[in-house]
């Protein structure tokens, strides 16, 4: 499995009975998933016929028939609840992730954990996972092809709220070189963005978040583990 993303989140599953990857494109998570032993079972779904083929395929190339079940359906609704202990949605945008585990509350309160990895607004995705009963118990950055990705395994219970820093840049997370360019890629992007905009509300939202990556960035290069206000 040649995706640096992919791995990092093979690597932030834990060891289950079944692991569902939700919307799995080619499958090779499902497969690594069986091969690592990090699933005894793993059950790839797909809202499209072709990329299911796809898991299909490769599943009976890998003699994996037995330990990868393929299912067509929309988000969370091919699951019954209580069924996979883990559960991972990857390589979506963060309001459809959101609107996945919403419709489908049930099933995402009995996994043990879900490993999230929205493409955008991951501070959307981390105030809605507050307040919906679930608490970030890990998260980590994974940089591929220039791009960054938020990995966050999550499960079911509750911590208080989110600072406005702790939304934008994290709260359990592996603060390392790839969280610091992140950092400084995210800050150069508001610092953009309120150019741009001007003296507006735009303009003034987009040099409040820039300052706040900033002053993450700042604490990280210094060594400091003091806690976000």
């Amino acid at each position: 499995m040649k995706s640096e993303r992919l791995l990092r989140i093979l690597s932030v599953c834990r060891k289950a009975g079944i692991i569902a990857d939700i919307g799995c494109d080619h499958g090779l998570l499902c497969a690594e998933l069986v091969r690592s032993k990090k699933a005894e079972k793993a059950i790839a779904t797909d809202i499209s016929s072709a990329s299911l083929a796809k898991a299909e395929k490769l599943s009976k190339e890998l003699g994996l028939e037995g330990k990868i079940e393929c299912r067509l359906g929309d988000g969370l609704s091919v699951l019954q609840p209580g069924e996979a202990e883990g559960i991972v949605i990857a390589g979506i945008g963060g309001p459809l992730l959101m609107r996945i585990l919403e419709q489908g509350w049930k099933v995402a309160r009995s996994a043990q954990y879900l490993v999230l990895c929205p493409q955008n607004y991951p501070e959307s995705l981390r105030q809605y996972i507050n307040e919906a009963g679930f608490l970030i118990e890990y998260e980590e950055i994974s940089q591929e092809k220039g791009k960054y990705y938020p990995i966050m395994r999550v499960c079911p219970g509750r911590e208080k709220s989110y600072s406005p820093m702790e939304l934008l840049v994290g709260r359990n997370v592996k603060k390392d070189e790839n969280w610091a360019q992140y950092l400084q890629h995210e800050a150069e992007v508001q610092c953009h963005i309120a150019r741009q905009a001007g003296d507006g509300i735009a303009g003034q939202k987009a040099r409040e978040r820039a300052e706040h990556y900033e002053q993450a960035l700042r604490e990280y290069r210094k060594g400091e583990e003091q806690p976000w206000r």
